[in-house]
């Protein structure tokens, strides 16, 4: 009987195309508006106590397949039901509404777990909206990333609040509020208005992400490129000079250049927006002969290092002779690798012939502090 006359005189059979207790609109074409109701509640036999709802199979399974569908266009749907979940928002946990939902309440809750996309509005309680868990996301499996969220719906006439642990009460002189749910390119956001003989005020509103295709995990740094050294020459009398070409270091910034073993600085350098720098050092004339290796050393100690044998001044192959060139003492600040020496092309060519007959390496570290 109080079905049919809500039914009648509410002209709901219309509209949702599933008879009025449960259905679906869209509203402006893009905003699913789903609503679900109790089918088998007996009011006479229950006098107005819990539980309320007892889904039928249909409505159940058409609940399912709309939010579904849906959830697979990722967009957000708004589900209004009455009643309540246990434990969701304001006046949740009072003794009268912890039943609402009776033997559907596991099914149900599973149900909206399977869909952080929904926004659910419940009424029943009349609870206020000023509480902070005016709106909540309702986890009921605390390892999922994502989660529905739950509005409270207020009330129209009479307001209610929390008395004791599990009891509620009227609250009196509160005003009768609203909600406004306005859709955006990135969220939708639930408003709740107060209504007075002066007019509207807003109270509160909470943002709710719109869905995207699956969940978004925080885009992986780029793998940096690791900075590397390049000689002219992998051998150089003392007193010679070699040219250094490197890429990969931090844009802008200054660049020691050190001889090792025994560290003696022979030049600096700035890589460029590229994080490239090309320079020519000169070799000290008193640089014992032997295996030795140039550093080229960050602000914060990071170094990269390239192998370097040093002859005898006069002996064998090496680098630039002292003199020769022009500005070759020159350190460069960069710039697309422009040369900062004089070599000519013959010897740039038979230096790189040279790395890759050698097989130079390269070696990256970060110096210990005070090494």
């Amino acid at each position: 009987m109080y079905q049919k006359r809500f039914l009648d005189s509410t002209g709901m059979r219309e509209i949702g195309g599933q008879g009025g207790l449960w259905g679906e609109v869209l509203v402006d074409g893009q905003l699913p508006l789903i609503w679900i109701g109790s089918e088998f509640y007996d009011y006479a036999a229950k006098t107005g106590s819990g539980p309320f709802i007892d889904f039928s199979q249909e409505q159940f399974t058409w609940l399912r397949d709309r939010l579904a569908h849906w959830r697979a266009q990722d967009r957000p749907v708004l589900l209004f039901s009455h009643h309540l979940l246990p434990y969701s928002v304001s006046g949740s946990y009072a003794r009268f509404y912890k039943n609402d939902y009776g033997q559907e309440e596991a099914r149900f809750a599973a149900l909206l777990a399977q869909n952080p996309n929904v926004i659910m509005f419940n009424g029943h309680t009349h609870w206020s909206p000023t509480l902070n868990d005016w709106s909540a996301e309702l986890r009921t499996d605390p390892s999922l990333a994502h989660a529905p969220t739950v509005v409270n719906t207020g009330a129209v006439t009479t307001m209610y609040g929390p008395s004791g642990d599990w009891e509620e009460k009227a609250v009196g002189g509160a005003d009768p509020v609203g909600l406004r749910a306005a859709l955006y390119d990135d969220r939708v956001r639930v408003t709740v208005y107060s209504f007075s003989s002066t007019g509207a005020t807003d109270i509160k509103h909470v943002d709710v992400p719109r869905p995207t295709a699956a969940p978004v995990d925080p885009v992986d740094p780029v793998d940096p490129v690791d900075p590397t050294l390049e000689l002219s020459t992998q051998n150089v009398a003392a007193g010679g000079r070699v040219t250094i070409a490197a890429t990969g270091f931090p844009a802008d910034t200054e660049v020691e250049i050190e001889l090792r073993s025994t560290p003696v600085r022979v030049g600096a350098a700035t890589a460029d927006a590229d994080g490239a720098f090309r320079t020519v050092v000169t070799i000290p004339s008193t640089t014992p002969a032997g295996a030795h290796a140039l550093a080229a050393i960050l602000p914060d100690g990071t170094e990269v290092t390239a192998p370097l044998t040093v002859t005898g001044a006069g002996e064998g192959p090496g680098g630039v002779a002292p003199g020769s060139g022009s500005g070759a003492d020159a350190p460069s600040t960069g710039g697309g690798l422009a040369a900062t020496g004089g070599e000519p092309g013959w010897f740039l060519l038979g230096g790189s012939l040279l790395l890759v007959a050698l097989g130079g390496f390269l070696l990256v570290r970060r110096r210990r502090a005070g090494s």
